[in-house]
């Protein structure tokens, strides 16, 4: 588990977040920029053409909120990393000093999909533009002791 130490060192670092305070330190920002953030995100949205006609909508976080889910991100992805099963190629971050002989990514995952009988691709139309939650600080912290626990 050596080729991990960085994984496994953020992860535990993770866990020890128990207060908003904790949480804006880990992610280089301040309290009220993520109180902020989690009520008002900010995006800028933009459309692209999709191959069979009709537009794509694409929304693109502002600087400031892009550099803290950037940060989390992180900490998510070395946390997903210890635990990630065999069949996941998907979001995860590169790891150029990665041991595994085995190159995980859109590409490998389509290659083990050739030839098969049955493929199943599903889309949500509008999957985030029609998904809304209240955030306030208790709700962010359950969902944080949650994700700690299956760690």
């Amino acid at each position: 588990m050596a080729q991990y130490s960085y994984q496994q060192t953020a992860q535990n670092i993770f866990c020890q977040v128990r207060t908003v305070d904790d949480l804006a330190y880990l992610l280089k920002t301040q309290v009220f920029a993520l109180e902020f953030f989690a009520s008002n995100p900010s995006y800028h949205e933009f459309k692209i053409p999709k191959k069979k006609g009709g537009f794509r909508l694409l929304e693109d976080p502002e600087e400031n909120l892009k550099a803290i889910q950037r940060e989390l991100n992180y900490y998510l992805q070395c946390c997903y990393y210890l635990r990630r099963t065999s069949a996941a190629y998907a979001f995860q971050l590169a790891d150029e000093g990665d041991d595994e002989t085995e190159i995980r990514n859109i590409l490998t995952n389509a290659q083990c999909h050739l030839n098969r009988p049955w493929m199943l691709n599903a889309d949500f139309l509008d999957f985030c533009r029609n998904t809304s939650f209240r955030v306030d600080r208790i709700e962010t912290f359950r969902v944080i002791i949650l994700l700690q626990q299956t760690l």
